[in-house]
């Protein structure tokens, strides 16, 4: 009877099996391989990305920081500048080097006169005491510090935007 298989033949294809079987797991290492430097290549480009919208961030951030300090210093110098110039003016109210006045109604008197003679006189004003001159102005000057303040937020608010908008 004629021998179905050798022994020659079984080897042979145990070796191709082998064979098969190795260069399958070869594909397939080389596969997973290839798949998982894309991924490491990914997640290096993320990383890069992160990196870099990092640095603009910082970097908006130290403009900014910049810029509010820049304001900062320009606004302490005008309230400064506005104090002085406030301490001077209540010191001339003060002294009576300067008066304020303010209009007043007229009183006309019936005098024959007639409203033509009236019509050519000054305006009526009366003179505030110096105390409340000086009451007046502090409270003008409260509120164009307060207005000033607001001013300035507004500023800041407004540099901040615009750096922050202008980042990506």
């Amino acid at each position: 009877m004629p021998r179905l298989f050798s022994p020659s033949t079984a080897i042979g294809a145990a070796l191709a099996v082998a064979a098969l079987a190795c260069t399958y797991a070869a594909s397939q290492h080389a596969a997973n391989l290839a798949c998982h430097v894309d991924q490491q290549a990914a997640a290096l480009r993320r990383a890069n990305q992160v990196t870099k919208l990092s640095e603009q961030h910082r970097h908006a951030e130290a403009q900014l920081r910049e810029q509010l300090a820049a304001q900062l210093t320009t606004a302490q110098e005008t309230h400064a500048r506005l104090q002085a110039e406030r301490d001077a003016f209540a010191a001339r109210l003060r002294s009576g080097a300067s008066r304020v006045s303010i209009p007043a109604a007229r009183c006309i008197a019936n005098s024959g006169a007639g409203p033509a003679a009236a019509a050519g006189d000054l305006p009526a004003r009366a003179e505030l005491a110096p105390e409340t001159a000086q009451a007046l102005d502090r409270i003008a000057s409260d509120g164009d510090d307060a207005i000033g303040e607001l001013n300035r937020c507004i500023a800041a608010y407004e540099a901040a935007r615009a750096i922050v908008n202008a980042t990506p």
